[in-house]
């Protein structure tokens, strides 16, 4: 996927980005996925596998995982559904729309956080130099709210100690790029 380039910071030192997996760290850049925030009674959590056929996670900070999509669990009543940007009108008028509830809220939030994939052998160390968080204490079908660079984002584990996603809001992704960008450079000069 080379939708890279959207970010300004990633184009601009595409060279130091692409030097990075000498090092051990990739970066991604997927953009917009389609993403929903919904609100349900634990009691009603069942509407949420009847609309989007997917299990849905009751343990706060772990995901389901099904083909193209992700259902993230980040409070006792809220989830964030997650696919691919080209499915959203499909799923909200076929899925959503079609079984509208009292008892549950969707909100699309499509457009609130871009997604940076980070992976690679060396990708914890880069980590610790970012945030407080123990990401290696982190499991496989794992997600947090936590800060990154100063910045809040969504942590989800895709692969233990090897292979993250990271939801960042828009407005906050130039700043949390030029700041992984920044901590590489340094990172790369330390393991020379």
């Amino acid at each position: 996927m080379d939708n890279k380039m959207h970010i300004k910071s990633l184009e601009s030192n595409v060279e130091i980005v692409e030097n990075l997996s000498n090092y051990g760290i990739n970066i991604e850049y997927f953009g917009f996925l389609f993403q929903a925030n919904i609100r349900v009674k634990k009691s009603n959590v069942i509407l949420i596998e009847k609309i989007l056929e997917i299990e849905v996670p009751l343990e706060v900070n772990t995901y389901k995982q099904k083909n193209n999509f992700s259902l993230l669990c980040l409070g006792p009543d809220e989830w964030l559904f997650v696919a691919p940007l080209e499915q959203r009108k499909k799923i909200m008028l076929d899925k959503i729309y079609k079984n509208d509830s009292q008892f549950i809220s969707f909100v699309d939030v499509s457009f609130n956080r871009k997604i940076i994939r980070m992976s690679g052998k060396n990708i914890l160390k880069l980590f610790s130099a970012l945030t407080s968080f123990q990401v290696d204490k982190m499991s496989d079908r794992a997600c947090s709210n936590t800060m990154l660079a100063k910045s809040q984002v969504i942590l989800q584990c895709i692969k233990e100690k090897e292979i993250y996603n990271i939801f960042v809001r828009s407005s906050f992704s130039r700043y949390l790029v030029d700041a992984i960008i920044d901590q590489s450079k340094f990172f790369s000069n330390c393991y020379d």
